[in-house]
């Protein structure tokens, strides 16, 4: 029973995880091809246009993908139809008021780009609703089979859009049909997902998740709006690049706990478990990845940025901080117990962390200030998840993690990149970055290597 549990659970963990890689791929291509090739207020003016759209649909959708698969289709269509009036008001002041604000004060935007940015957030919402059903029904190989065209397509428009000239607009109708595409391909109208939670539990799940997503999505980009406000463009777009946080890692951790969320809710007993698979599956990674930057940060931001951007690598060095706490997801147990209210809190928390620590920290250390905020404060959420979990799983915090095998893979991942990057560097300074990239690539074959032959 255990080795169908976690058999199911690699499969489609791996279906997803591999569907993110091609967002995270063509994310990142689209980053390095724009920094390269626009004007540093075009491409500032750009990544604006996604923070608009990052916030503006998290507000919009107040937590439905995180309902869908925690609740499913039938508490969700059971408690709207209870409930008919004041969803309807509610779901539209959500919807309509944050178009409007971006439509008539969406700063540094005119009115044909801001309406195409509020037609892509629509098409875009529609597409993670289909996609969030998709996974909820177990067809994890649909969601792929959908992303792999889709993420081909959106790379392309991107750089197709630079051939005849750039066009920030024509771009936004571009991706416009890519999103509209993508909720075709996976149509929810096979939608069986049932639930037997009752629709007042729906309802107040519903608002904690809201609230949560909100502001987690308002923290991710507080730092980065804040610098849009206040600061030039160029300087927003300096500070982007700087405090960027590779999304491979949140993309891992989100695959992750939306499969735990779904395996969860049939196998309740198993937090515990699928908590130490997640671990043993994204923490190697992670910790490689965390090591070789400790190293080569600078090399490999300027590799990928070119000088143009030389004033974003100390923030960089700062925002690699926050890498090895994305071992898993810190809220896939709790919300799969229906304690949002601890996700809340942990929000909350969190803000407050950050706000004090702005008060603290940007007069003495300006925009590295900001970004050392940020991540101090991930660390202490995630703490408050782990202690909160512990005590629902009624496990002691000890036994939360397997922490011994933890503290033992980062340190000889720490100390292996310490060696060749100093021997390189002595030896062959030039070749210091290529050396640990070849050893990244090792240790990855190392650790996943063995626990694939382990598991046979």
């Amino acid at each position: 029973m255990q080795n169908k549990l976690n058999g199911e659970f690699f499969s489609q963990s791996l279906h997803l995880i591999f569907s993110n890689f091609l967002k995270l791929f063509s994310q990142i291509a689209v980053l390095i091809i724009y920094s390269r090739m626009l004007s540093v207020a075009d491409y500032g003016k750009y990544q604006s246009g996604w923070l608009y759209i990052a916030v503006i649909s998290s507000v919009s959708l107040f937590g439905l993908p995180s309902l869908i698969l925690s609740s499913g289709i039938s508490g969700i269509t059971a408690f709207l139809s209870i409930n008919k009036k004041r969803s309807a008001t509610v779901i539209s002041l959500f919807t309509i008021l944050p178009l409007l604000y971006l439509f008539f004060f969406g700063k540094n935007f005119n009115n044909e780009e801001a309406f195409s940015l509020c037609i892509l957030i629509i098409s875009q919402n529609i597409s993670i609703v289909c996609e969030a059903v998709a996974v909820k029904n177990g067809n994890t190989k649909k969601v792929l089979n959908a992303n792999i065209l889709i993420n081909i397509l959106f790379l392309s428009a991107h750089i197709l859009i630079l051939l005849p000239g750039y066009s920030f607009t024509y771009l936004m109708w571009s991706l416009n049909v890519v999103f509209i595409l993508k909720s075709f391909l996976l149509n929810i109208n096979s939608a069986n997902a049932g639930s037997n939670i009752p629709a007042k539990t729906v309802g107040r799940q519903w608002t904690l998740l809201g609230f949560i997503d909100v502001i987690n999505i308002v923290f991710r980009w507080a730092d980065k709006w804040l610098i849009l406000l206040f600061l030039s463009i160029t300087e927003f777009a300096v500070y982007f690049n700087g405090a960027y946080e590779i999304p491979v890692f949140l993309l891992l951790t989100g695959a992750v706990g939306n499969i735990m969320i779904v395996r969860l809710i049939n196998f309740p007993q198993s937090g515990k478990e699928l908590l130490h698979s997640s671990v043993e599956m994204l923490a190697p990674f992670v910790f490689v990845s965390f090591s070789f930057l400790l190293f080569n940060y600078s090399d490999f931001f300027l590799l990928l940025f070119s000088d143009k951007y030389a004033a974003s690598v100390p923030i960089f060095f700062i925002a690699i901080f926050v890498l090895p706490v994305r071992i898993t997801n810190y809220t896939s147990i709790l919300q799969s117990l229906q304690r949002s209210d601890i996700i809340l809190k942990g929000t909350l928390l969190e803000l407050i962390i950050v706000i004090v620590l702005l008060v603290i920290l940007y007069p003495l250390f300006k925009m590295e200030g900001i970004i050392a905020s940020f991540v101090a404060a991930t660390w202490f959420q995630a703490f408050y998840y782990l202690r909160n979990t512990s005590v629902l799983l009624n496990t002691s915090i000890k036994n939360i993690f397997p922490w011994k095998w933890l503290f033992t893979t980062l340190i000889i991942c720490i100390l292996v990149f310490a060696t060749i990057y100093f021997s390189a560097k002595a030896i062959i300074p030039a070749f210091k970055m290529y050396a640990g990239i070849t050893t990244a690539v090792i240790l990855m074959i190392y650790f996943y290597g063995r626990k694939f032959i382990s598991s046979l």
